[in-house]
């Protein structure tokens, strides 16, 4: 493994990584990221230094996570524990989360959308989370959410890849009036269609917008989204394969776009990707071609 130690903390990850008890010892660690390390069968050993964590990344690894449970992680800030398989409703509910300000379970299919809520509605500092590929949360979800919880009025970001959400779940979050939502990810949400963007269009301090995949979506939902949001960076329409180049021609007035991916779009032309290129003065990366995405930089 490969740790680099600082005066304030440490990071350590590699994939071939076995056990971390060479790390045990290090009181001034604060952030440990190791992510998809799919040896690693055991943490106990953080036993005596799990309460100075601010920032944890257990994406994947196999090891139980009950040791998360045994103490209150008054200092973490950040959690990922995206596909880890075997966390369960029990442990979530015993987690003792205060000032938790990002949270990814992203593929945690075990939990509950009851346990989700649970765990929103109690982290009154969560600004930033990652819901993707939980079949079972729908709209209902964010309707119950929306009642119980302030959440949306003042998360940053959120990720809800490959969801079973529709147009609904879009309006329920635009109702909520989120004040401070930056980043949205929506791709692969099948089920979203024109009337969702018409929602996302009423975000106006969206910067960040992921529709790749979404096959209901066309041209119509791409000119409102361009009119309305005036702060747009980052918009990913890849897959989107009714879009054509009328849809990505009224992107033109998009002024602060900086990177657009639209690859796997088969009815746009390199022409209207030409014509936007050279409206947009503070576009950097494009990235098209109908059939595998490369990178370009302008």
């Amino acid at each position: 493994a490969v740790v680099s130690t600082q005066s304030t903390g440490a990071v350590a990850g590699l994939k071939d990584l076995v056990n971390l008890v060479p790390l045990s010892g290090l009181c001034n660690l604060r952030h440990l990221d190791v992510s998809n390390c799919k040896r690693l069968n055991d943490i106990t050993c953080l036993m005596e230094i799990i309460n100075n964590f601010h920032s944890l990344k257990l994406s994947g690894i196999p090891a139980s996570l009950e040791i998360l449970s045994v103490f209150d992680l008054y200092n973490l800030k950040e959690l990922d524990i995206q596909s880890c398989y075997q966390v369960s409703d029990g442990l979530l509910g015993r987690l003792k989360l205060p000032n938790l300000c990002k949270l990814n379970i992203s593929s945690c299919v075990r939990i509950t959308d009851e346990m989700i809520r649970n765990v929103i509605c109690r982290s009154e500092h969560l600004v930033s989370v990652n819901l993707s590929w939980l079949k079972k949360v729908t709209s209902s979800f964010f309707k119950e959410t929306s009642i119980t919880s302030n959440i949306f009025w003042r998360i940053e970001t959120l990720i809800l890849c490959n969801m079973n959400i529709a147009d609904e779940c879009l309006s329920i979050i635009q109702s909520c009036q989120p004040m401070a939502l930056k980043t949205l990810h929506v791709s692969m949400c099948k089920k979203i269609s024109d009337k969702g963007l018409l929602k996302i269009a009423q975000l106006p301090t969206i910067q960040d917008l992921d529709l790749s995949h979404l096959c209901k979506i066309t041209d119509v939902g791409l000119k409102i989204l361009a009119n309305r949001l005036y702060r747009l960076r980052i918009l990913k329409i890849t897959g989107c394969i009714t879009i054509t180049d009328k849809g990505i021609r009224s992107l033109s007035i998009c002024r602060n776009l900086h990177t657009l991916e639209c690859a796997q779009c088969c009815q746009i032309t390199n022409e209207a990707v030409d014509t936007i290129s050279e409206n947009l003065p503070k576009l950097q990366s494009v990235v098209f071609v109908k059939k595998l995405a490369v990178a370009i930089e302008i």
